[in-house]
C-alpha cells in the first residue's frame, strides 16, 4: 500500500458549510431599503402636491390650446386669458386675484413670473381677449403664459 494513500485515508471526511440564509440581511441592504422607501415617499409627495397637480393640469390645457386654436388669434387670446385667470385664482386665491384688471393684472403677472419684455404682449393679449383689435403675437402669448404657469418662487 502506498504510504501517501494511507495518509489521505486518515483525513476527516469532507464537510460542506451550512447553507447561507437570506435573513437577516446585511446592514448595507437595510440602508439601501430605507433610502429606497424614502425616495419613493418624497417622490410621491412631490408628485401629488396640490400646486404641482394644478401646474400640470394648466400646462396640459396650454398644450391643448396650442393644438386646437392655432389659426384664430381671437380664440387663442380668449382661451389663454381664461386659463391665466383660473390658474391665478386657484394658485393665489380669489381674494388676491379676482378684483385685478388692466394694469393691476399686468403688475400681478409681472410679480409672479413675467419679465419686463413680456408686459407689452400681455397687454395685447388682454386687449385681444376682450374684443379689442391690435397686433397678434400668438407665439409670444403662448410663451408668456407658459412662463407664468411655470413660475414658483
Amino acid at each position: 500500500m502506498n504510504p501517501a494513500a494511507a495518509w489521505l485515508d486518515q483525513l476527516a471526511p469532507d464537510r460542506l458549510p451550512a447553507a447561507s440564509s437570506w435573513w437577516p440581511i446585511a446592514p448595507g441592504w437595510w440602508l439601501i431599503s430605507l433610502l429606497l422607501i424614502l425616495a419613493i415617499v418624497l417622490g410621491l409627495r412631490y408628485w401629488l402636491h396640490p400646486f404641482r397637480r394644478l401646474q400640470r393640469l394648466a400646462l396640459s390645457e396650454l398644450s391643448e390650446i396650442r393644438q386646437k386654436n392655432q389659426y384664430d388669434p381671437r380664440l387663442v387670446a380668449r382661451d389663454l386669458e381664461h386659463l391665466l385667470r383660473r390658474y391665478a385664482v386657484a394658485r393665489y386665491g380669489k381674494n388676491q386675484v379676482a378684483a385685478l384688471h388692466n394694469d393691476s393684472w399686468l403688475t400681478f403677472m409681472a410679480e409672479h413670473g413675467l419679465e419686463e419684455a413680456d408686459l407689452e404682449p400681455a397687454r395685447q393679449l388682454l386687449i385681444r381677449a376682450y374684443g379689442g383689435t391690435g397686433p397678434e403675437p400668438v407665439v409670444q402669448w403662448l410663451t408668456l403664459t407658459e412662463k407664468f404657469l411655470r413660475y414658483h418662487p
